[in-house]
């Protein structure tokens, strides 16, 4: 889809967002989840702020805030283990 709506360099940012968290959806390690989306959701933020999308912004700043918060809670190490 990128392809299709190319709008310049921008719109490599929503793509490499899918492309990570996707990959890091694979495991079943949530360690590798949150890794993921931790470099994904950045990729999202930015381009919500260079398009403007002020809504879009917001709800990945709440997303990482999760991610974050997720992180605290259960501890980096402990998210490590598979799950079945």
């Amino acid at each position: 889809m990128t392809v299709f709506t190319w709008a310049g360099w921008k719109s490599l940012l929503p793509f490499a967002s899918v492309a990570i968290t996707n990959t890091g959806y694979w495991t079943q390690n949530a360690q590798k989840i949150r890794l993921a989306q931790l470099v994904g959701s950045p990729c999202t933020l930015t381009y919500d702020l260079i398009i403007r999308s002020w809504g879009g912004a917001l709800s990945e700043g709440i997303a990482i805030a999760s991610i974050l918060i997720s992180i605290w809670r259960f501890g980096w190490n402990d998210l490590a283990q598979e799950t079945s």
